[in-house]
C-alpha cells in the first residue's frame, strides 16, 4: 500500500522503522514464515494485541513471542543435528 498522497491527514498508513540485531530480524522472519503471513502482518498483529492487552498481560505477550522464537530456534537445531 503505497503512500503516494501529499499530505499527511490524508495518508492511511504510516511507516515505523524499528532497528533489530541481526538474530532477531532472522527469528521474525521465521516466525511470520511458520505463520504464513509476512513480517508486516506479524508485527502488525504483535502491536495491536500489545496496545489492546491490560499493562499486566504485556509480560505474558513478551513471554510467549520469546518462547515461539526459542522453539523455532531448537527445531531448526534439531533439524541440522539430524542432517550431520
Amino acid at each position: 500500500m503505497a503512500n503516494i498522497r501529499k499530505k499527511a491527514s490524508m495518508r492511511k498508513s504510516e511507516i515505523i522503522w524499528v532497528r533489530v540485531t541481526p538474530k532477531q530480524k532472522e527469528r521474525i522472519e521465521k516466525l511470520a514464515k511458520l505463520r504464513e503471513i509476512t513480517v508486516s502482518e506479524l508485527l502488525k498483529s504483535t502491536f495491536d494485541d500489545l496496545l489492546d492487552t491490560p499493562k499486566k498481560n504485556i509480560e505474558e505477550v513478551w513471554r510467549y513471542l520469546s518462547l515461539a522464537t526459542q522453539i523455532i530456534d531448537q527445531k531448526e537445531n534439531e533439524g541440522r543435528n539430524h542432517d550431520e
